[in-house]
C-alpha cells in the first residue's frame, strides 16, 4: 500500500540524516581534540569548536543525508590519530589512520587524498627516512615468523 511505502522511505531518509548529524557532532568533538593536541588552551579550543559548529556548510550537510559529513569526520579523525602517533608513537594509531583512509575513500572518493596525511606523518616521524618505517616492520615480522616456525618443531 502507498501509505506503508511512504513510512518506509521516510524512515530511510531519517536514518541517513541521523548518520550525517552524528558524523557532524563527532566532527566538532574531534575538532576540539585536535585544537587541544596542538596546544591551544581548552577554552579557546572550545570556542573554535563552537564557531566551527555554525559554519553553514557543516550545518547544511548535517541535516541532509549526504556522505560528505561522514568523510569530513573520518579525515579529521585520521589527522587526530596521526597527531597522537607523532606524540606517543603507538603503532595502532598509525595503522588505524591507514584503515580509516579506506573508509574515507568508501564514504567519498576524494577521501583517498587523506593518505597524504598518513604519509606526511610517517615522513615527519622518521625525518624523511621513509625506509626505516618499513625495515622496522619487516624485522618485527621476520622475528615473529621465525619464532612461530621454531615453536612448531618443538
Amino acid at each position: 500500500s502507498p501509505q506503508k511505502q511512504s513510512i518506509f522511505f521516510s524512515k530511510i531518509t531519517y536514518s541517513g540524516r541521523i548518520i550525517s548529524f552524528m558524523a557532524s557532532f563527532l566532527t566538532i568533538i574531534i575538532f576540539f581534540l585536535i585544537c587541544f593536541e596542538l596546544g591551544i588552551h581548552r577554552y579557546l579550543a572550545l570556542g573554535l569548536s563552537f564557531i566551527y559548529s555554525f559554519i553553514p556548510l557543516d550545518v547544511g550537510l548535517s541535516i541532509q543525508s549526504k556522505s560528505n559529513a561522514l568523510m569530513v569526520f573520518i579525515v579529521l579523525l585520521i589527522f587526530y590519530l596521526c597527531l597522537r602517533w607523532l606524540k606517543e608513537g603507538r603503532d595502532w594509531q598509525i595503522w588505524g589512520a591507514s584503515l580509516l583512509v579506506g573508509m574515507a575513500t568508501g564514504a567519498y572518493l576524494n577521501g583517498f587524498l587523506s593518505i597524504l596525511i598518513v604519509i606526511l606523518a610517517i615522513l615527519l616521524k622518521y625525518k624523511f627516512e621513509f625506509y626505516k618505517f618499513f625495515f622496522r616492520r619487516i624485522k618485527k615480522t621476520n622475528l615473529f615468523l621465525t619464532f612461530n616456525q621454531t615453536n612448531d618443531f618443538v
